[in-house]
């Protein structure tokens, strides 16, 4: 959109406004950047601008400021973008009908001070009063882009039926409160010390990565996707269903709420307390127990596992598949296990019975107890490690069958 750069300076004066105002209608822009005034600029003048930004044209849709506004109020009807980033302020918006992009960086606090249709009500003498708002919950009925920076000590709670895009990064002490149904992308990376509310009625893929005593509260009818990456003290409180859970090299992870959940992976992580009931689970490279019920599941991966006892903890499983383990026993009585596969094993013992037992794979294992049945398989198999990957690979070899593993 076409944009030209304003010094704050420029509309102090109200002769200087109109000045400023005719060249912007003579230029046909509808985006201005404010920076910040020169160091001529008089303490009066600056003082002025830390309060409001003069009342701009109609045809101005798009304000970006980066002038150093403690206190900056916002009564523009017509804006469709606000940008602000400015450290420590506060941003006062009398205005919100119209806002389809909010970005903020740096922000202290924000303050909304609208009149909603539900809080006027007109008496029989035709007076008007004002009444309280049981939840203090901010309705932006076009906003359709959410950006949070860096922004310290702030609490939003905001309604759209419009919002598609939330970002919050590398935020510290805040609370946020979402109320949507059309978010499609959802980025919470770097925040500490932070609680993030999400009430949706969409599926969605939610991604935790780099946070520090962060919660996450989610109120939902559908399923949803949770990565959690790189964490610490995470905190997720889950008023729905989990499609699939994913939790990497992350620590003192805690998930309660609703027991539904199809898959969970956790990869070099510890768990403090965790409800759910996975029908398929993957642990990858755990040292510290997690107390998750296994016997739920239907599909067991246990990879890259050290001097660990399992036991009892197959009731339901009909596949487990087995991968660089050692020095690991697995007890197994009751179970439905009809598929198993053990690759690249060292001094591991499997032990029990295997009524329901069809098939049986193993590969490249050294000293390993594997139950006697004559279904046992040894494949003439090469296995290939790749890292996550969309690129096309060829591969030559002269076994029988190929595995490709990522798991």
């Amino acid at each position: 959109m076409p944009s030209v750069t304003v010094s704050i300076e420029d509309i102090i004066n109200e002769e200087n406004r109109k000045k400023v105002y005719k060249i912007l209608d003579d230029l046909y822009v509808n985006s201005i950047l404010f920076t910040p005034p020169n160091q001529q600029t008089t303490r009066n003048s600056t003082n002025s601008l830390q309060n409001k930004i003069p009342q701009l044209p109609e045809y101005i849709k798009y304000i970006c400021v980066q002038a150093r506004m403690p206190n900056l109020i916002i009564d523009d009807k017509q804006l469709e973008y606000l940008e602000v980033g400015v450290c420590n302020s506060i941003i006062e918006l009398k205005s919100i009908n119209n806002l389809k992009q909010l970005k903020l960086h740096g922000v202290n606090k924000l303050k909304i001070n609208q009149m909603n249709e539900e809080q006027e009500i007109t008496t029989t003498n035709n007076r008007k009063y004002w009444k309280d708002i049981q939840e203090n919950i901010s309705t932006f009925p076009n906003l359709e882009e959410l950006q949070l920076v860096s922004c310290s000590n702030l609490n939003i709670s905001l309604m759209s039926n419009k919002l598609k895009s939330v970002e919050v990064i590398n935020c510290r002490e805040c609370q946020i409160n979402i109320k949507s149904d059309c978010i499609e992308r959802l980025k919470l990376e770097g925040n500490k010390q932070t609680q993030f509310k999400l009430s949706t009625n969409k599926s969605n893929d939610i991604c935790i990565k780099e946070g520090d005593t962060f919660t996450l509260e989610i109120e939902s009818n559908n399923e949803q996707n949770i990565e959690i990456i790189e964490g610490k003290q995470i905190n997720v409180k889950s008023k729905c269903p989990i499609n699939k859970l994913i939790i990497v090299e992350s620590y003192e992870v805690n998930i309660t709420g609703n027991e539904k959940c199809n898959t969970m992976k956790v990869v070099e992580s510890t768990i403090n307390e965790i409800d759910i009931k996975p029908k398929r689970i993957i642990f990858k490279l755990i040292e510290e127990y997690i107390k998750v019920s296994l016997k739920e599941a239907e599909e067991i991966y246990i990879v890259s596992m050290k001097e660990y006892i399992f036991e009892e903890l197959f009731d339901k499983c009909k596949k487990l598949c087995i991968d660089e383990c050692e020095n690991c026993q697995f007890i197994i009585n009751k179970n439905q296990i009809k598929e198993m596969k053990i690759t690249k094993c060292k001094n591991t013992e499997i032990t029990g019975k295997l009524d329901n037992i069809e098939e049986i794979i193993t590969i490249d294992n050294e000293e390993c107890n594997i139950p006697e049945t004559t279904k046992v398989i040894k494949e003439d198999t090469e296995i290939i490690e790749m890292d996550n990957t969309n690129k096309d690979i060829e591969i030559e070899t002269d076994k029988t069958h190929i595995i490709i593993r990522n798991i």
